[in-house]
């Protein structure tokens, strides 16, 4: 399951630093017939994404075979996901997909993007899967 929320709970860890003042993006695993929970803690059982901006997940995609026990997060951001530094313009909204390893719930990877247009002004940028 994703998605965003300002809230937290056992279910949506906080300890990936959740900020309260801010939209942070979560993904959970729960098991499908008691809607518990997937492991011994909510540290396993759930990834949030927070930048210390807004962060939203708008999809999640299972890869094939080669990607067994993962699965690829799309979103959108006004902080930096990725710590990278792509514009200077705080306010920008990227773009970014990741991939998160379902075992231990931690990211291999994580691709920001950003556009401009003709004029060169940063564009705002939203993955959807």
């Amino acid at each position: 399951v994703g998605g965003s929320t300002e809230g937290v709970g056992s279910e949506l860890y906080n300890g990936q630093g959740a900020d309260l003042d801010n939209m942070d993006g979560f993904v959970a695993q729960f098991n499908l017939l008691t809607l518990d929970p997937i492991g011994d803690t909510s540290a396993q059982s759930t990834f949030r994404v927070a930048s210390g901006r807004d962060d939203f997940v708008t999809g999640l995609c299972a890869g094939d075979q080669s990607s067994a026990g993962h699965v690829y997060v799309t979103g959108y951001s006004n902080g930096h996901v990725a710590n990278q530094t792509l514009s200077g313009d705080p306010d920008t909204t990227r773009g970014y997909i990741l991939k998160l390893r379902l075992v231990d719930m931690t990211p291999v990877w994580v691709q920001e993007f950003e556009a401009s247009n003709d004029g060169g002004s940063v564009t705002t940028v939203r993955a959807i899967s």
